[in-house]
């Protein structure tokens, strides 16, 4: 397995509400995350589009982490397959979600994603891992989450 996914943390302006809003609630400077699979797309779910895909990147992004993936086992085509039904029934953004997100309120919407639940498919979805903690994650949570993963990843693959 030596393709990889990488997950792309970005500081959006501050003009946006939720942008704003993030960066103040988790004192980071990262308010936005997204999925690239390279030769397939980067999957991001943004307040104005709901869930996409796109070739280039909306912004520059100031933090990437690498993480093992292949577009050829059953996993991988199953992901990539369930992130494209998400864009091909355009799947909005969930508004409700991050809003009681920063009052400590988890709900989930199946039919609705915001960045950080997206990108956290990663884990639920591709590596069949259910998080214990029964909260909204940030961006700044999901790169925590996604670095220490490959710092495991890495150092126990060496053993």
């Amino acid at each position: 397995m030596n393709e990889h996914i990488y997950i792309h943390g970005y500081s959006n302006k501050l003009y946006y509400i939720f942008a704003s809003i993030i960066k103040l609630k988790t004192n980071s400077k990262v308010n936005h995350v997204s999925i690239e699979i390279p030769k397939v797309g980067i999957y991001q779910a943004l307040s104005r589009a709901g869930v996409t895909k796109t070739k280039t990147h909306h912004a520059k992004p100031i933090v990437t982490v690498k993480l093992p993936f292949s577009t050829k086992s059953f996993a991988g085509k199953e992901f990539i397959q369930y992130l494209d039904e998400l864009v091909n029934k355009k799947t909005s953004y969930d508004f409700i979600g991050v809003l009681l997100g920063f009052f400590g309120i988890k709900i989930q919407n199946k039919k609705k994603f915001f960045c950080s639940e997206l990108a956290d498919l990663y884990f639920s979805r591709y590596l069949s891992k259910k998080s214990f903690v029964y909260t909204n994650l940030s961006p700044k949570e999901v790169l925590l989450k996604a670095e220490s993963f490959y710092n495991g990843y890495c150092h126990g693959s060496k053993k």
